[in-house]
């Protein structure tokens, strides 16, 4: 008996589908058999498919975007030999405006020239570090690193850093410098 209802319930469904592909169609000349509306189904059903790939092809999502920083404050932990150590960093859109580095006791800010090494670096890619260095060159080395990593014109995978370092014994220096190496070679496509 329970198989029966089921069979009503669906021979139900079936002619509500029947009756609404004719509706849809206009037209009982349409509508002829059982197999027409189980074909009818499909088709709404590839039409519903296709609809959802096609939304889904089409939509945009959003797209993350890195807010740019326009100045920043780090205060480090007091360590010896190194001291307090402050880096100020301000930017004017997007270069660098000022650089201040505090450390061994001293304070020093970066020259415009030295400002200018520094252009197309990320200040969120800053790192401070330090080291025991040697006395010959120096001694205790504090750095300031940034990194950049692009695709150069020759579509080769290019990981660019720049180091800002101050000496403890060279006390009226502050070092930049620049260390750029290929990642990843873009593949020869000349046919060689």
């Amino acid at each position: 008996m329970e198989l029966d209802s089921r069979l009503r319930v669906k021979a139900d469904r079936d002619l509500a589908a029947f009756a609404l592909a004719c509706s849809l169609l206009k037209s009982h000349d349409y509508c002829v058999n059982k197999s027409e509306i189980v074909m009818l189904r499909h088709v709404i059903a590839l039409v519903a498919v296709l609809n959802s790939l096609l939304f889904v092809a089409l939509a945009n999502g959003s797209e993350e975007e890195f807010v740019p920083w326009k100045s920043v404050r780090i205060d480090c932990v007091k360590r010896d030999p190194i001291s307090t150590v402050v880096v100020k960093v301000r930017m004017n859109e997007s270069k660098f405006g000022a650089f201040e580095l505090t450390a061994f006791g001293r304070k020093k800010k970066l020259l415009a020239d030295d400002l200018a090494k520094l252009k197309g670096f990320p200040l969120s890619s800053l790192l401070i570090t330090h080291e025991a260095g040697y006395e010959s060159l120096g001694g205790h080395t504090l750095s300031c690193k940034l990194k950049r990593v692009f695709y150069d014109d020759d579509e080769d995978l290019i990981q660019e850093q720049v180091y800002i370092m101050m000496v403890k014994n060279k006390p009226d220096e502050v070092t930049v410098m620049k260390r750029r190496e290929t990642i990843k070679k873009a593949p020869d496509t000349r046919g060689n």
